[in-house]
């Protein structure tokens, strides 16, 4: 009997000694190579959450000023409306269990903030409670006091939809943004892999960055400052025809296309009077500039 206890013991050891040694070894590599990336399906979402409310619904306040939005993955669509007050709405493959459901919270200081689920790990691999998606709706009567948007996406794919505001910002690791017939003073957007996508965006600033994904704009009216970067990724401006800028464009490897009467000095072109400032830089992702009527 001792024989056999002693030996059970012995796998024991062996086998738990195996699995220190393999977390190891992954800790190791998931720090040298992987960029304390991989969490074999476990994610850490952490948050403050004391005073969210639980689930989707109309969120009955005027005082809404700013929208922080922050989400996994799925799909996200911000759309206009006509209704009383701001509202969220959320679905997902499996029905949702109350730790899954979206969380939102009004602030004293007007800020809106509406988070993916409750705070705390969770697994997801294979999960119905994941790529959940939302819709979020805006009123128009809100658009005047509505002094920003800011949405922050790991892998979700966002949709913006005639929308007003004072300031945009976007950023994702793979999501990709399309933005649709909408206007702010300043729009911002970030992204790694996901594309940048824009029909009729009018904004007096635009700054876009994208490593590998490609960046495909269309503006009714060109904007007085325009910032681009991408690694890989290709830039496509669709402008008016009356289109009047400055553009410097660095590249190491991208090619250069378009159908606007353009000026060359160096890097530096001029269409019409030069009145807006456009700066692009690009490694190996081509330009391509088209007039649009």
């Amino acid at each position: 009997m001792q024989k056999r206890l002693k030996k059970a013991a012995i796998v024991v050891g062996i086998v738990a000694g195996a699995l220190i040694l393999i977390a190891v070894v992954v800790g190791v590599l998931n720090a040298l190579v992987a960029d304390g990336k991989w969490n074999l399906g476990w994610n850490d979402y952490r948050y403050d959450e004391s005073g969210y409310e639980i689930g989707e619904g109309s969120i009955p306040s005027e005082t809404i000023t700013r929208i922080e939005l922050d989400w996994i993955d799925g799909e996200v669509e911000i759309i206009s409306c006509q209704d009383t007050f701001i509202s969220i709405s959320e679905s997902a493959e499996n029905e949702l269990p109350e730790s899954a459901k979206v969380r939102w919270k009004v602030g004293t200081d007007g800020t809106l903030s509406i988070k993916y689920r409750k705070s705390s790990w969770f697994f997801g691999v294979g999960s119905g409670n994941r790529n959940k998606k939302l819709i979020l709706r805006i009123p128009a009567s809100y658009f005047e006091q509505l002094t920003a948007i800011d949405v922050d996406v790991e892998s979700a794919n966002v949709v913006v939809y005639d929308i007003f505001a004072t300031d945009f910002e976007f950023e994702s690791s793979s999501g990709s943004l399309g933005v649709k017939d909408c206007v702010f003073l300043r729009f911002s957007a970030d992204t790694v892999s996901g594309k940048l996508l824009a029909d009729g965006l009018t904004s007096n600033t635009v700054e876009a960055e994208s490593v590998s994904g490609s960046v495909d704009m269309k503006f009714p009216v060109s904007p007085n400052g325009l910032d681009i970067s991408t690694t890989s990724g290709k830039v496509t401006l669709r402008l008016p025809s009356d289109a009047s800028f400055v553009m410097d464009w660095e590249t190491v490897s991208g090619s250069l296309a378009y159908d606007l009467p353009l000026t060359q000095t160096g890097n530096r072109y001029t269409c019409g009077g030069g009145a807006n400032a456009f700066d692009i830089e690009t490694v190996s992702g081509d330009l391509t500039l088209i007039t649009e009527e």
